[in-house]
């Protein structure tokens, strides 16, 4: 197996064990119900002002763009995308 495979199988087992820590975790809280964990939570609010005070805006809306995704999205993908890229490198 790749590394980039090793990766890709990583990040998505990371994307269904946050699905499943939500899950339980709304189970055990009923009154609040299914909250998604967004990428924007982990980090600091200074980071979030910093990134708001970007002097190029398509940076701007692109930070803000991927800090609004859910947490098991941004592994989902960046998992499918790593077994997309080992399939072009299986062999070395």
């Amino acid at each position: 197996m790749s590394k980039f495979a090793g990766a890709g199988v990583l990040s998505c087992l990371f994307g269904l064990l946050t699905i499943g820590y939500q899950g339980i975790k709304s189970l055990m809280d009923a009154k609040t119900g299914y909250q998604v964990v967004h990428i924007i939570d982990l980090f600091d609010a200074d980071f979030i002002d910093q990134m708001d005070s970007a002097r190029w805006h398509g940076f701007q809306s692109m930070a803000d763009w991927l800090l609004d995704k859910p947490l098991y999205a941004a592994f989902l993908v960046v998992g499918g995308i790593l077994l997309l890229v080992s399939t072009f490198f299986w062999k070395r």
